[in-house]
């Protein structure tokens, strides 16, 4: 039987965090979307199932507590 594959959303808006985590991320065999604009994340969700959300609380615009 095959595993299925996680599937992480990361909600930064520094794209070089957001790049790094995603990296380290799909190399250790995670499916990875991410977005650097907090107000996309409800439709990010709406379209995607996750497993896991990697929220930054202070993205410029969005405090991810709100989200």
């Amino acid at each position: 039987m095959i595993a299925a594959t996680k599937k992480i959303l990361i909600a930064d808006d520094d794209p070089g965090i957001v790049d790094a985590v995603s990296l380290i991320l799909e190399m250790m065999g995670y499916e990875v979307a991410s977005t650097q604009n907090g107000a996309a994340v409800p439709s990010v969700l709406k379209k995607n199932t996750t497993d896991l959300i990697l929220l930054d609380i202070w993205m410029s615009g969005h405090d991810g507590r709100d989200i």
